[in-house]
Formats: structure tokens, sequence, C-alpha cells
């Protein structure tokens, strides 16, 4: 009785420490989802401070 006790309890933890992982994986992904999101806006902000003059047009330095 006492081993299936213990096997449950141990079942229980490691579940936890399953599920826990697998929690933290999804918000490290959603972090950095979001870290690419903001990262783009800021690069779409800077394109558009140029009058029209995306970063590709000025590296060929088509805009004056």
């Amino acid at each position: 009785m006492r081993a299936y006790l213990a096997a449950g309890a141990l079942a229980a933890v490691l579940s936890a420490l399953g599920l826990a992982y697998w929690q933290g994986r999804g918000a490290g992904e959603a972090d950095r989802l979001r870290d690419h999101i903001s990262t783009r806006e800021r690069m779409d902000e800077v394109d558009t401070s140029f009058d029209g003059c995306g970063w590709f047009d000025r590296l060929r330095e088509a805009c004056e």
C-alpha cells in the first residue's frame, strides 16, 4: 500500500513539474513573439520617418 502511495505522489510531482515546464516554455515563446513584434513596429516607425523612403530605398540611395 505504501508503495502505491509513494508512486502516486511521485507521479503527481512529476506531472506538476512537467506542466510547469510546458507552461514556462509557452510563456517564453510568447515573450519572443512580443519582442519580435515590437522590434518590427520600431523598424516601421523608422521607415516612415523618412518621408516615404524605406530602409531599402535609403540603402540604394534612391531618396534625397
